[in-house]
């Protein structure tokens, strides 16, 4: 059995919302607001582990943007007794536009998360070894070096 290289939680938690890579803590996980990179550009991990790793991200993001939703439903009703279209018409866009302002920390999160309990093993950074032959194009994407 592979040795695992178990990274500290609140180590993976600061990366994650420094938008960093959770393995090396350097290499940045985003190229832009919502362009991922396949790889680390510093060490070479490969961050989506597996076809449809992402998925876990959306339901982050849907339990956060739910909870912050709650909470100001809660307030809004309980504390000012807002009338109950003008919450709708205050959160329903608000929700939505959380959604997209949370997207990249969520992903962030959930890497952070997948590595906690699953941290990476050695074949995770023999892919890196192997990866480290390539390099990033601009758009993020793996490339044989030349």
């Amino acid at each position: 059995m592979a040795a695992s290289t178990r990274i500290p939680f609140r180590q993976l938690l600061g990366r994650a919302l420094r938008l960093r890579c959770p393995v090396c803590g350097d290499g940045r996980l985003f190229r832009g607001y919502l362009k991922m990179n396949d790889v680390c550009p510093d060490c070479g991990y490969v961050h989506a582990r597996e076809g449809g790793y992402w998925l876990g991200a959306m339901y982050v993001n849907y339990g956060v943007v739910v909870a912050v939703s709650m909470a100001a439903h809660l307030v809004m009703t309980d504390s000012f007794q807002v009338p109950v279209t003008i919450q709708m018409a205050v959160l329903v866009p608000g929700a939505a536009a959380l959604v997209l302002l949370f997207a990249p920390w969520a992903r962030a999160l959930w890497l952070a998360l997948d590595l906690m309990f699953d941290p990476p093993k050695q074949e995770d950074h023999q892919r890196a070894v192997d990866r480290a032959k390539l390099v990033v194009n601009e758009d993020g994407e793996p490339v044989e070096r030349t």
